[in-house]
Order: C-alpha cells, then structure tokens, then sequence
C-alpha cells in the first residue's frame, strides 16, 4: 500500500518476495485470485473451469509495521568505579520490547525494570563490559552493543597560573584522567572527590569553587612569598593518585618610589620600585616629555633632568608571561 516502505519483486505466480525499504512505517500487504492457470486445469483433466468466489472470499490481507534495527546510547562510553555512580543506556527503534543483559557481572551489574527502554549500568570494579541490547519481537534483527570502561582515577593535570598578586585570585583547573590516559567527561566529576591543598595557607589559600564545574577552585593570594599546590583523589584500598606539584609565587603590588621628584637642571635620580612579578618579568620605564626629563638607563630606572623647566609624567611598567597561556600580561 506504500511503495516508500516496501515493495513487490519477482514474478512468480505463487511466490513473490517482498523488498523492504530503510524507512519505518506500516504496510498493509493483499493477495487476491483473479482466474485459474489453464494449464494446470487440463493437467488435472478438468475442461471447464469452476466459478470463481466472491472477491472477499479470495482476497487475504497483512498488515506489516516495519522497524529499524534497535539501537543504543552511547555506544561507548568511561565511567568512575563509584557506588554511587551509573550510566544510563538508552535502546531506540524496534516495537520496544527491550531485553538488555551485560557479558561480564563481576564488572558491572545491570538495573532494567521490563517494558523500559533503558538499562542502567552500575559499576562494581575495573575492567570493560559489553552491554547487548534487542527486541523480542525482531528475533532476526541484529543485537546494539555498547562497550562501557569502568575505571579509577588513573592520574591527575593540574593547570594554573603560577603568579599571583596579594590579594587577586586564580583559577585552578584539575582533570582526572582514567587507567588509559583518557580525560573523563565532565559528568563524571560528581562522583570523584578531588581536593586541592596548598602547603602555605599563610601565603595562599584555597576558599573553593566559584564554578559549577567541580574541577575548578579558585586560590588567593594573602601574603607575599610562594606555596606549592597538590591536586588529589583518595581511592578505594587506601590509595591516593596526586598531581604533579605546582608552585605559586605571591606577589606584592608593584610601586614606583618616591612619588614625587624635583630636580634642577642637569641633575640624575634613580627611581625605586617594589613589588611585581618575581620571575619572567619584563620592567620599563617611559617619559612623558624627554625635554623635561629623560630616561638616562630604562633597565636601572635613572632619569635626568633636561634643560626645560616643567613638569612631566614618569611612567614605569612591569609586565611577567604567563605559565600556561604563554602570553605577555602587565
């Protein structure tokens, strides 16, 4: 009845295949007798053919519900070994009479209550399952598969800047990856309690997250001076998986000294500065009128007086490269 679903093939009398179409839907299939083949009457030795019924007594019809192959969601997918933790795989297509089973019960164990569509995959230890998923009412359809690593925190990245001023804050970031290497999705930070410590709260503190994502913990600066930051994930057994250490400089506003200087002409000062960055910085200083007054040594921060009488502006700027973005900044 809908040629889009499906359609006749062959020529044969009694049999005709029918050839489905990759699209779903319903197909309503008749089968009517219009004569007799003369050749099979003489064969039987009957000269006159008998009257034909009623044309609802020789017509037959099907209705056929055409379905894709099941299907399932992920079809891959890591997890964190925590009890409190589960995937959700989710079976599409078919009449949905879902039948769900795992091949390895030692790794995972599988919650499905009948005539639900999805399966959730509990986690026991580490290892790799094969969740299969079919339908009862296409037994000759192929079974979905979905391949589920469940996994301990293998190792630890901890990103963050490593300069700080006294009283600014900077964002760490932590990514736990699992036993192969692989970053885990960031659904999966809510069931791995990773804590951040620094070794010197008197220089640097830790006072949380200000971002829902629960890798990411903002530090500030207190005092000057440095504190070594550690990432870490306490697992089942006693064991701890830490990050590479990583150690902040806490640095004080940076200061020009004196703020004010009056000198006659010909005289030579040199400027003081305090603060900044400890490390990869750049300093510089600039005039705003090289008559009045002029930079005698940029890299000591000496200037002269000029023969011009006035006042002008001396500007000294400091700037440090970033760890992580490598990008100049000040």
């Amino acid at each position: 009845s809908d040629a889009s679903l499906a359609v006749w093939s062959g020529e044969n009398r009694t049999r005709r295949d029918l050839s489905i179409l990759p699209r779903e839907g319903t197909v309503r299939l008749a089968v009517s007798v219009t004569g007799y083949d003369r050749a099979h009457l003489d064969a039987a030795g009957i000269r006159s053919a008998p009257s034909l019924a009623s044309s609802h007594t020789l017509r037959r019809e099907l209705e056929v519900t055409l379905h894709k192959n099941v299907e399932v969601a992920p079809s891959a997918a890591t997890i964190v070994n925590s009890p409190r933790n589960s995937l959700r795989v989710e079976a599409r297509h078919g009449p949905g009479n879902f039948i769900f089973s795992v091949d390895d019960k030692a790794v995972a164990a599988l919650d499905h209550a009948a005539g639900n569509s999805f399966a959730r995959v509990v986690p026991l230890r580490p290892g790799v399952v094969r969740i299969t998923a079919s339908d009862a009412c296409l037994s000759s359809s192929e079974v979905a598969t979905t391949t589920v690593r469940v996994s301990d925190v293998g190792s630890l990245e901890l990103s963050v800047e490593d300069l700080v001023q006294v009283g600014q804050r900077v964002t760490a970031t932590v990514r736990a990856l699992d036993s192969a290497g692989v970053p885990f999705d960031s659904s999966q930070y809510e069931f791995i309690d990773i804590r951040l410590i620094a070794d010197n709260e008197n220089h640097l503190t830790v006072i949380g997250s200000e971002s829902s994502h629960p890798g990411e913990f903002v530090l500030s600066g207190i005092a000057a001076g440095s504190a070594v930051v550690t990432a870490s994930v306490a697992l089942s057994g006693g064991r701890t998986v830490q990050s590479p250490p990583v150690q902040i400089h806490v640095f004080p506003p940076f200061t020009l000294s004196p703020p004010e200087v009056a000198l006659v002409p010909g005289a030579t000062f040199h400027l003081r500065w305090s603060g900044g960055p400890p490390v990869r910085y750049e300093l510089s200083f600039e005039t705003g009128d090289s008559a009045i007054v002029s930079m005698e040594n940029d890299l000591l921060g000496v200037i002269a007086a000029g023969s011009t009488i006035g006042e002008t502006l001396i500007r000294a700027k400091i700037s440090a490269t970033h760890s992580i973005s490598r990008q100049r900044t000040g």
